[in-house]
């Protein structure tokens, strides 16, 4: 991902978890009976989110990925750490909606958070020489892969819970060679503002789960981006993103890079700017 980006007030730029939102310890319980589904939770920042929840204390877990394989290792994971927990796998493409249909047909009782973490990112090319297949299917896996889990939460759940929909630094910044992957970001950005308008009693966030060296990463430029976080920064965001401590950036972007503690300093002052929203300068 691009070098850090940052506002004036944040000073301190995390790189792996800390102890305030630490899911094993600070955070241990706050997910406590709670029912988790996840996207794309079979490699990387959606395997960590899973196991995230799984410390702090979630009941219920629904882990959706292409791969069945890959969620059996996750599930397994999990079981290790607390054999308690209901881990449920579902082999899903979450741009194809009449498998997100059967997921949530499938599910009984309620969902309680909802984290969009599939994604998808091209590779380097000048928009006059992309794949068109590809470029295209950026914007359903995105795009499409974050509306239809989306639609079908608010739908069953009488808009309630929360969401968690995965954004990018490169939702506002323009890299040339990826005019699919990042405009697909500021569209997540927008559609998280929508949700937080259209349903008030939905706790709703986008975030940017920081330069981690995945799989999907492996496709990118070394010398265009910086991969330097765990995925274990991300995850534990994420478990302090459903806690009441977050609800100033409902409806808001953030980065989990920046130190949660000078974000609540500044709580008061986000909300009254109206910041970390998508926004065109009219000048």
């Amino acid at each position: 991902m691009p070098a850090p980006i940052k506002p004036s007030f944040i000073e301190t730029v995390r790189h792996d978890v800390y102890e305030t939102i630490d899911p094993r310890t600070t955070l241990v319980n706050k997910a406590q009976g709670k029912t988790v589904l996840i996207t794309g939770a079979g490699r990387g920042i959606g395997r960590a989110i899973a196991i995230a929840f799984a410390h702090a204390g979630a009941s219920r877990l629904i882990l959706t990925a292409r791969t069945a394989s890959q969620l059996e290792e996750v599930a397994n994971e999990i079981k290790a750490i607390a054999n308690n927990i209901e881990v449920i796998n579902v082999a899903t493409d979450v741009a194809n909606e009449s498998q997100v249909e059967a997921l949530f047909h499938g599910i009984k009782g309620v969902v309680d958070i909802l984290v969009n973490n599939a994604g998808y990112i091209e590779h380097n090319n000048p928009l006059g020489e992309a794949d068109t297949k590809e470029w295209w299917s950026i914007w359903e896996t995105n795009v499409k892969g974050t509306y239809l889990p989306t639609t079908y939460f608010l739908k069953n759940y009488k808009g309630a819970g929360t969401i968690i929909n995965t954004s990018s630094i490169g939702s506002i910044v323009t890299t040339p060679g990826y005019s699919a992957y990042q405009p697909t970001k500021t569209a997540i950005n927008r559609i998280t503002d929508f949700i937080h308008v259209e349903y008030p009693n939905v706790r709703v966030f986008s975030y940017h789960p920081g330069g981690v060296q995945t799989e999907l990463a492996k496709r990118l430029p070394d010398n265009m981006f910086v991969l330097e976080d765990k995925p274990e920064l991300a995850a534990g965001y994420c478990v302090w993103l459903t806690t009441d401590e977050a609800d100033f950036l409902r409806g808001r972007y953030s980065d989990c890079t920046w130190d949660v503690t000078e974000l609540l300093k500044n709580a008061k002052m986000i909300v009254d700017m109206d910041l970390l929203k998508e926004e065109v300068k009219m000048g």
